[in-house]
């Protein structure tokens, strides 16, 4: 179990800490916070069983965070540590949910007593309804995919959020639920090997995730990333293989690529692909690699922080004399001359 203090004494606050580590062997971990709105940032970051917090705090007070805490996380155990003038307040506490109330000072048997009252009442809540249906979860598992492969992002997102809620409402702890979720991450996976396209295996370490809202976070992350990439794969696979190999083709423009390396990539046959990029461009892929580079040599020279040796490279010439010709060749210019019709002078 995870547990926060809240208080802003620290001498309080770290007794207390080491009081609950001592409690129970169940406690695994416990953090600590001088004032409410800390404590917000803490239980969204990770959320903790069990909060123990004082009333009286700078920032926003106990009452304030029990508010809080009985609206947005219902499912976190309240109990109010403070002293016998603030009963009234305590009270009012109570009305939030809180678990108990315990006066300062504190000693280890008030501590003992709450913390093993918490953890029947969890055992107790976790043991009569901690039930999700494998049915429930596998209907959506499998409408989960079946959006996924008919790259519907939006139902996609929305089935995401509508789980999310879902195991937000389940009655489990937060270990639990982070089980839950690399299930489900699991169980998707599984589904689609089934199909058409696959999302590349998860890389996520959900054991480490602090809390079930991060691990359903990169879960769903990593599902519509996949679902992008399947997109534009798809999208790649329907265009004409022409058009694939002037992408490839600019994208490798500093690289010495072959008109056998691009065939290769398309899978198509290099005399049958040197065939259709002519009939299809009107040049040759060698003329057409040429006239692209120089094309972005162009652009580059408009910059005149740029040196022409550098530029020379950036376009796939390590010979810059060849690059001075071909330029030339091309467009009537040397590189320099080029610059200097654009008003740029070295």
């Amino acid at each position: 179990m995870h547990v926060l203090v809240v208080d802003d004494e620290p001498m309080i606050c770290k007794g207390l800490a080491k009081l609950l580590r001592q409690a129970d062997e169940r406690i695994q971990s416990v953090e600590t916070a001088d004032n409410g709105e800390t404590a917000m940032r803490r239980i969204e970051e990770r959320r903790p069983d069990i909060v123990f917090t004082d009333i009286r705090m700078p920032r926003m007070d106990g009452l304030q965070l029990c508010g809080l805490l009985f609206e947005r996380y219902p499912d976190v155990q309240l109990v109010v540590v403070s002293g016998y003038s603030d009963f009234e307040y305590a009270k009012r506490c109570m009305s939030y949910g809180a678990k108990d109330y315990i006066l300062k000072p504190i000693n280890r048997k008030q501590v003992q007593e709450t913390v093993a009252k918490l953890i029947r009442e969890s055992d107790r809540r976790l043991s009569s309804q901690a039930y999700v249906s494998p049915r429930s979860i596998e209907e959506k598992v499998s409408r989960l995919a079946s959006a996924w492969s008919a790259l519907r992002a939006a139902e996609v997102q929305r089935l995401l959020e509508d789980w999310s809620r879902a195991i937000a409402e389940y009655p489990l702890g937060e270990g639990k639920r982070i089980e839950l979720v690399s299930e489900i991450d699991a169980m998707f996976r599984g589904r689609m090997q089934l199909r058409e396209g696959q999302p590349a295996p998860a890389d996520i370490d959900y054991a480490a995730c602090p809390s079930w809202t991060e691990a359903f976070g990169r879960f769903g992350g990593e599902l519509m990333l996949s679902l992008e990439r399947e997109a534009e794969r798809r999208r790649d696979r329907s265009k004409h293989p022409v058009d694939l190999a002037k992408r490839y083709i600019d994208e490798h423009l500093a690289e010495e690529i072959t008109l056998d390396e691009v065939a290769e990539v398309l899978g198509l046959n290099a005399s049958y692909f040197s065939q259709l990029f002519k009939q299809v461009t009107g040049e040759t892929f060698i003329h057409y690699r040429i006239r692209r580079r120089m094309e972005k040599a162009k652009r580059l020279l408009a910059d005149p922080e740029r040196r022409i040796t550098d530029i020379s490279f950036e376009v796939g010439y390590a010979d810059h004399p060849h690059f001075t010709k071909t330029f030339k060749k091309m467009t009537g210019l040397s590189p320099t001359e080029y610059r200097i019709s654009l008003g740029i002078r070295e």
